[in-house]
């Protein structure tokens, strides 16, 4: 159903080319959802708006080109289309919606203009043909698991206008070997692809594609961030041969999900010899997998321990002092 100026409700179209006309200012929440034979489609420069879930569904959608009058499009707007290839996202769009691109497994290329300011919780989760994607000087904020999944990404570089970054953001990318912020950025910084808050006392993201076989949490650290070192363990991490971590005495606290698909092979090493100083976050699911390596004499307190009880293999070693 439409108007003169709307696309509305449901456009069930059942071709595979479909011309919108130029008086149509705005197409409506899911006018095309799941419209499965829709292979192409022609945006007038009259539309301004594309709204949630607009092409969520159609999956035989394999191109489309985004007038530059468009100033909003909304969440899940290409949700799952899997045959979606290429897309220039317009340089009026401040805001890459929530979802607005997930599952998009045939996306190779993404232009994301100087005009956007925020990516969206999940935009880009599940984009796994895209092999490389430039951040602009322009975005301040991307949410959380914005990237998450991509698994074709080998490097990030964080602009210096960047000043939040969500959990999970990066997380399950299993070529990425490398976060480099810029040095001018007042929020972030990077050690060897590893990404800081800056001062360098909390650990945001682990690369999970980085090729070393251990890693030692520098002592400045003192805050695991939440997805931490997802995806760093057997099931994401493709060419990934991180198996161990050692995690200094003066840990306070460590994130929700911060060891998230770490599994059988992946070690971690206790150093402090009292884990109720530490605050412990992670979930039995998280880390059931896991071996966990403490200082001797005190398997029993960690036994004992709320969350740390939770690992399936606690185990002493003699710890050396870093």
């Amino acid at each position: 159903m439409k108007d003169q100026y709307n696309i509305l409700d449901k456009e069930k179209s059942t071709k595979e080319h479909y011309v919108i006309r130029e008086s149509v200012t705005e197409i409506n929440n899911g006018a095309f959802r799941d419209c499965i034979e829709l292979v192409s489609i022609e945006i007038p420069h009259s539309i301004t708006k594309i709204g949630n879930e607009a092409f969520r569904g159609c999956t035989r959608l394999s191109t489309i080109e985004l007038p530059e009058s468009i100033e909003y499009f909304g969440e899940y707007v290409f949700g799952e289309c899997i045959s979606l290839k290429s897309i220039k996202i317009p340089n009026s769009v401040a805001n890459i919606g929530d979802y607005a691109f997930i599952g998009c497994k045939s996306l190779n290329f993404i232009e994301i203009p100087i005009s956007v300011e925020n990516i969206g919780i999940c935009a880009f989760s599940g984009c796994s043909s895209i092999s490389n994607i430039k951040i602009p000087d322009s975005v301040v904020n991307i949410e959380d698991y914005a990237f998450w999944g991509c698994s074709l990404i080998r490097n990030i570089e964080i602009p210096e206008s960047v000043n939040s970054i969500g959990n999970g953001a990066f997380s399950c990318c299993k070529n990425l070997t490398s976060i480099n912020v810029s040095s001018l950025n007042n929020t972030y910084m990077s050690i060897d692809g590893v990404l800081y808050k800056k001062g360098m006392n909390e650990l945001v993201a682990f690369p999970s594609g980085k090729r070393i076989e251990s890693y030692t949490i520098p002592q400045s650290v003192t805050t695991l961030c939440d997805y931490a070192f997802a995806g760093c363990g057997n099931s994401f991490s493709g060419y990934c041969k991180l198996n161990s971590i050692i995690i200094h005495k003066d840990i306070k606290k460590i994130g929700q999900k911060c060891f998230l698909y770490c599994n059988t092979y992946f070690e971690l090493h206790f150093q402090s010899n009292d884990p109720y100083s530490i605050n412990v976050q992670l979930k039995e699911k998280d880390i059931s997998k896991i071996s966990l390596f403490v200082p001797i004499g005190t398997v029993y307190a960690y036994k004992r321990h709320p969350v740390f009880s939770k690992f399936k293999r606690i185990k002493s070693e003699n710890i050396r002092n870093v």
